[in-house]
């Protein structure tokens, strides 16, 4: 299912300024574009943002929810990357 940035907002109960920062920082890495320049997002961004929201709630630094960010796709990559070599 597709999300527009208002809807995004509305769930979960965040302002539109702080998904598009989150998503300049690039820890929301899928969300596509139309002709229009509508944003759209997927169920894999909205349970990022979601667990942004949370982490952000408990005190966590932007900085530490990046770096939580980029191990997790990292290890992603490596799970994925030894079935595919196999």
């Amino acid at each position: 299912m597709q999300y527009k940035i208002k809807d995004v907002c509305h769930l979960l109960n965040s302002t539109v300024y702080s998904v598009q920062y989150y998503c300049d920082l690039r820890l929301v890495s899928s969300f596509k574009y139309d002709k229009m320049e509508t944003v759209f997002f997927d169920n894999e961004a909205l349970n990022w943002l979601k667990g942004i929201n949370f982490l952000r709630a408990s005190r966590m630094p932007i900085l530490e929810i990046k770096i939580f960010y980029l191990m997790s796709k990292r290890k992603f990559y490596q799970k994925w990357k030894k079935r595919n070599i196999n």
